[in-house]
């Protein structure tokens, strides 16, 4: 709930323009105005550093989040302390004020861990279908999958353990 919110304060109801949106994507403000936990450990001095490669994406357009999230990450990757978390979160902001949200889950730290955790196949993918999750995800958006596999990861392995010793 609390990310849909959040994805909603991105909006572009909520933001106007994109020098806005790229404004609160840099800050990685949540609708409380308070930093994202994840942006943190890259801090406020390399987040604002990719506000001006962002800036230039403003022109172009995106058919879907596959596009903009690679146009995110070819425009901030090189700069220091960006990781993949911190690509991929800035594009899911700036995806809510173009519209564009993920149909597939992205695999970074987190969610690569939570994945793993679920026996799931990920070799060489960067992200996996909704098709990939046992059908339990099925009720849940992309960017909710993900969410879900960063917070719970460690829990799966336990639910997964549990289900080995019971076969």
């Amino acid at each position: 709930k609390e990310l849909k919110k959040d994805l909603e304060h991105c909006s572009r109801e909520k933001s106007g323009t994109w020098a806005r949106a790229v404004e609160r994507a840099v800050r990685a403000e949540q609708c409380d105005g308070k930093m994202y936990p994840h942006q943190r450990r890259v801090g406020r001095a390399a987040m604002a550093l990719t506000k001006k490669p962002l800036l230039g994406l403003g022109r172009r357009k995106f058919g879907d989040f596959d596009a903009l999230h690679d146009a995110v990450r070819e425009a901030i990757q090189g700069i220091t302390r960006v990781d993949v978390l911190a690509i991929y979160d800035t594009a899911l902001r700036l995806g809510a004020f173009r519209g564009v949200l993920p149909d597939r889950v992205y695999l970074h730290a987190g969610t690569l861990k939570g994945v793993k955790n679920l026996g799931l196949n990920i070799r060489a993918k960067k992200s996996l279908a909704m098709s990939d999750f046992p059908p339990e995800f099925g009720e849940l958006e992309a960017y909710e999958v993900e969410n879900c596999l960063c917070i719970y990861k460690d829990h799966f392995t336990l639910a997964m353990g549990r289900q080995k010793r019971k076969e």
